[in-house]
């Protein structure tokens, strides 16, 4: 049996977003390109992307991605991936782009990307933290009473 071919989660949006945001890797300031810490060719998707200049960006090709990030983090003290879900954080802490989201994937939880599910709830959880109000606990059935009929 065959199965079908996993499809690349993109959007728009957020690249757009990214564009907007200084390098993460060297601090220079907008317009970045974003550049996809998992290849766009091995199925990276656009939830994997963070903002970095001309220079960084390329310096990330020439040097590939592993090779990258440790230069990045020994030279100029940047963890690559923490900033990328710094980044990804920050855009899903916006209500109006949980409002697209919701809208777009109508078709219920299941159909959402594990990245934005993870970044929902993170964002709860950073809105409860703040607001000082402890995560609801579980519900608990009741159990049920009888009442003596007659």
């Amino acid at each position: 049996m065959l199965l079908p071919k996993p499809q690349r989660q993109t959007n728009e949006d957020f690249l757009e977003h990214l564009r907007g945001q200084a390098c993460v890797t060297c601090g220079r300031p907008p317009r970045s390109q974003p550049s996809h810490l998992k290849t766009v060719g091995s199925r990276g998707g656009d939830y994997t992307a963070c903002a970095q200049c001309f220079d960084c960006h390329r310096k990330w090709h020439d040097l590939g991605p592993e090779t990258a990030a440790e230069h990045f983090r020994r030279e100029r003290g940047v963890d690559i991936h923490k900033e990328q879900a710094r980044q990804l954080a920050e855009y899903f802490s916006d209500p109006v782009v949980i409002f697209r989201l919701a809208v777009r994937f109508m078709a219920g939880p299941d159909e959402l990307p594990s990245e934005v599910v993870l970044a929902i709830g993170q964002m709860l959880e950073e809105l409860n933290r703040r607001a000082g109000t402890p995560p609801r606990p579980p519900r608990r059935r009741r159990k049920a009473t009888r009442i003596p009929i007659g």
